[in-house]
């Protein structure tokens, strides 16, 4: 009879693929992020993801970013103004409260910029886009 020692491990082993698609199944994958962003220009994605950083300098020129791509485009934005309206709100209450006045002001601005496009537009979303009063 041959000696085997098999070696039992306390954890099961799991390919990053499977924990993809066990995500993928309807189990939690976040905040909803993936579903907003889908509908935004690719240029506004990059800029939202720049804005998540930690450094001040880069969410400053991320919001720069999203001004220019507003005033680059204003014949074609029907859908991202809409796409926009949907997805500031979740960045603006970030930026607003932020330490450094430069980029709580670079938000206000955005902010101003994509209300004053979206027009009639934007008012099912002031509720979300406005922090609550205290």
């Amino acid at each position: 009879m041959p000696n085997k020692i098999t070696r039992r491990s306390k954890y099961k082993a799991a390919s990053s693929s499977a924990n993809y698609e066990k995500n993928q199944a309807g189990f939690f994958t976040g905040f909803g992020q993936e579903q907003l962003d889908q509908d935004l220009d690719p240029r506004l994605r990059v800029a939202f993801r720049k804005s998540s950083n930690k450094d001040a300098t880069t969410r400053i020129k991320a919001s720069e970013e999203i001004l220019g791509i507003l005033e680059d485009k204003e014949s074609d934005l029907s859908g991202t103004i809409t796409a926009m309206l949907k997805a500031w709100p979740r960045y603006y209450s970030k930026s607003v409260s932020d330490p450094e006045p430069r980029v709580r002001s670079q938000a206000h601005n955005v902010t101003l910029r994509v209300l004053q496009l979206s027009g009639k537009q934007s008012a099912p979303y002031l509720k979300s886009i406005m922090p609550p009063r205290k």
